[in-house]
């Protein structure tokens, strides 16, 4: 079988790099053939993140597509892991409203904003659904791997034109209650101590670091940013129920960082991870952390979660770099001195890197 050479990743990769830039170019090909077929089935979350690669390539041919995939996320509902759900559906509504200005997603794209702020708990949480009548979460604690993504995406709402006074609560509730994690460790599972342990924790370090740069927080998106830049080895190859979080938000992190901060993730971790998971029609399938059972994210399509990571330098999604990061860039050897505390087990008080 011939395989293509694509050559080796660039010392600022997936800037300035055109191993990157054809890694994209064929996955997007190829998954918006997947797309397109009759017999295409995913569940919301990958559904919507290949719907926004396809949007993140910045390539017109794949417009259609999108557009099929945005009036879907329109009128989805969900009784059950709404939360989970809803941020991602949320992220592409709001995406692709903002890139087309398409007013006829905008009613759907309310409608879920608004549901997710007003699932939230008095006091800024979400957990497993959304919260009861009085405010309170039902059946299960605080989770931010479904909070952080939902607040994410209620400001990607707010800029695509929802300017509820609920929503905006919404996310200063979520954001203030994430504020205490800074300069103390990782985000935890739920209303929990800072993790410390590890730098990252099942990816919600990058989900905030993003979090924080959308919402023009230089402090919030630098300690998230450095802690995710640090990350890498056993502590970004495992997670909670799988790691599938833990690489999705992974490069989005570090990227608030600059192509110095990415180009040595990639050379140390990145690279070769990603180019093991990436099949030989450009297509990604989730690998699982290094144990002998499956995970729960077993045989999902993560092109688009994956492609996502490449199409960072177009800066077509503010998922992807559309606004200008608010955390000071490091160089090559600032870069190198996070990846060795991530290499030698530190602890996170050496990613305050002045």
């Amino acid at each position: 079988m011939k395989l293509p050479v694509l050559g080796t990743y660039s010392a600022t990769a997936p800037y300035h790099c055109p191993k990157s830039k054809r890694i994209l170019d064929q996955g997007c090909k190829a998954l918006a053939k997947r797309v397109a077929a009759p017999s295409y089935r995913q569940n919301p979350i990958t559904r919507s993140l290949n719907a926004l690669a396809l949007l993140a390539s910045g390539n017109p041919e794949y417009l259609p597509l999108v557009r099929k995939e945005a009036q879907w996320a329109a009128g989805f509902s969900a009784q059950s892991f709404q939360t989970w759900y809803y941020g991602y559906v949320i992220a592409l509504l709001s995406e692709y409203a903002i890139a087309t200005r398409d007013e006829s997603v905008v009613p759907g794209l309310r409608r879920l904003a608004l549901e997710a702020a007003n699932g939230q708990s008095i006091v800024g949480s979400w957990g497993h659904r959304f919260a009861g009548p009085d405010g309170r979460l039902v059946g299960y604690g605080m989770m931010n791997s479904p909070g952080l993504p939902l607040t994410i995406s209620l400001v990607l709402a707010r800029e695509a034109g929802v300017k509820d006074s609920k929503v905006g609560l919404a996310i200063e509730r979520s954001a203030r209650l994430l504020r205490f994690y800074i300069g103390k460790g990782a985000v935890p599972y739920g209303d929990h101590h800072p993790w410390i342990q590890t730098h990252e924790d099942n990816g919600k370090c990058g989900m905030a670091a993003v979090l924080f740069s959308l919402l023009g927080e230089a402090a919030g998106a630098e300690f998230f940013s450095r802690m995710s830049v640090a990350s890498h080895g056993p502590e970004r190859d495992t997670g909670h129920t799988g790691n599938f979080f833990n690489i999705l938000w992974s490069l989005p992190g570090v990227a608030q960082s600059g192509p110095h901060a990415t180009g040595a993730w990639m050379q140390e971790f990145g690279g070769w991870y990603f180019d093991l998971a990436r099949r030989w029609d450009g297509t990604f399938l989730h690998q699982g952390p290094p144990q002998m059972r499956p995970d729960k994210y077993r045989n999902w399509d993560c092109t688009g979660a994956y492609l996502l990571a490449y199409a960072m330098p177009l800066k077509k999604l503010h998922l992807t770099g559309k606004r200008r990061s608010a955390v000071p860039q490091l160089d090559a050897a600032a870069a190198q001195a996070l990846l060795l505390d991530g290499r030698d087990g530190s602890n996170t008080d050496r990613t305050r890197v002045s």
